[in-house]
C-alpha cells in the first residue's frame, strides 16, 4: 500500500486501455503486461502499412517514424528517429491492491 511506481502512463489511466485489457482478459484468461499493449499497437500500424505493396520495399521502421504521433490503447505515442516506440511516462501508486494514477 502506498508504493510509488513509474511506468507507461496508460497503465494508470484505465479509460485509455480498459477495453483492450478486458478483451485480453476474456481471450487469454489473464491481464496483459506492458508489452502486450505495445505489441498490439505496433501490429495494428504495421497491418495498415502492409496494405500498400509499395511499402514492402521500404524499411518498416522508417515508415512508422514518418507517421508522427498516433493514438492507441497506450494513449498517444510516436516512433523515435531510431524506430523506438515512445509513450508518455506516468507515476502510479498502489491503493488497495491496484495501481492508480498518483495525484
Amino acid at each position: 500500500e502506498g508504493v510509488l511506481v513509474a511506468g507507461p502512463q496508460y497503465v494508470f489511466q484505465e479509460q485509455q486501455s480498459g477495453d483492450f485489457q478486458k478483451e485480453y482478459l476474456r481471450r487469454f484468461g489473464k491481464y496483459p503486461n506492458f508489452d502486450a499493449a505495445f505489441a498490439y499497437n505496433v501490429i495494428i500500424e504495421l497491418g495498415e502499412l502492409l496494405k500498400e505493396k509499395a511499402h514492402l520495399k521500404q524499411p518498416l521502421k522508417t515508415l512508422l517514424i514518418k507517421k508522427g504521433e498516433l493514438k492507441g490503447v497506450v494513449g498517444k505515442y510516436f516512433f523515435s528517429s531510431d524506430g523506438d516506440m515512445i509513450v508518455k511516462t506516468g507515476l502510479g501508486i498502489y491503493r488497495k491492491g491496484n495501481i492508480v494514477l498518483y495525484k
